[in-house]
């Protein structure tokens, strides 16, 4: 019996070494650029020491998805030499994600240094890391997974600083009906929206008024879409893109 307790003691070891192997499958993510201003942002992501991840963005830019491996990053996003945020992340095995830069700088503001997250996991939830921090340079990051069903996800995600509240409307060019949207305050995401592959027209109107300030046609392909609303210009607000 003592010789049996033996044996199975390394067995076990043996098990619980093998149950402990970490999962090495890159994430996929991309960035998105909507800080309103002039210039362009260097954004740069760092594991330790070590430059992981370096580019320029104009405003409005939206990058294919490149890949990460699973670590704890820091983030740190530039206008010229000027520091706007610094921010940790934890990266889960696979996945898709989107980092988002949004947000309206002042001239001589302080870093906006918050801790997003420094333990690994999967983002389960639409978006996470977005703070109540008035019109300041944030990030928020966004799981851009959906399991394909037949059907296109699609949802919006209002970041233009200034429009207290977007109503996004869906209509169907096929039978004409409408669909509208959960208000959007700023800096929210809204619930993923179920719809057919065919053709439709997206508007975006402002709280309490028919005025428009925004109209496309789409006919969706992918399996999920998100839209990014933001402002037209980068000198004052007279208007929305639709960026995806």
């Amino acid at each position: 019996m003592k010789r049996l307790f033996f044996i199975l003691i390394p067995f076990f070891l043996l098990l619980g070494c093998k149950s402990d192997k970490h999962d090495e499958t890159p994430a996929q993510f991309r960035i998105g650029q909507f800080i309103v201003g002039p210039n362009d942002i260097d954004i740069s992501i760092y594991q330790k020491d070590e430059t992981v991840y370096k580019e320029k963005f104009t405003y409005g830019s939206l990058s294919n998805y490149n890949e990460l491996k699973p670590g704890k990053y820091l983030i740190k996003v530039r206008d010229s030499a000027q520091l706007l945020l610094q921010k940790e992340i934890g990266i889960g095995p696979e996945g898709k994600y989107t980092i988002c830069l949004f947000g309206q700088p002042l001239a001589h503001q302080k870093v906006n240094k918050e801790t997003l997250n420094s333990e690994l996991h999967h983002i389960i939830e639409g978006s996470e890391g977005t703070t109540a921090n008035g019109y300041l340079p944030q990030i928020s990051i966004l799981n851009d997974y959906f399991a394909a069903d037949g059907s296109t996800a699609i949802r919006f995600m209002h970041l233009a600083p200034g429009i207290t509240e977007l109503t996004p409307i869906l209509k169907s060019i096929k039978n004409d009906k409408e669909k509208k949207v959960s208000p959007l305050q700023y800096t929210e995401l809204s619930d993923m929206e179920l719809i057919k592959k065919e053709e439709y027209e997206i508007k975006i109107k402002l709280k309490n008024s028919e005025q428009q300030v925004k109209k496309i046609t789409l006919t969706p392909k992918d399996n999920m879409l998100t839209y990014f609303i933001i402002p037209k210009q980068t000198e004052g607000i007279s208007g929305v893109d639709l960026i995806r």
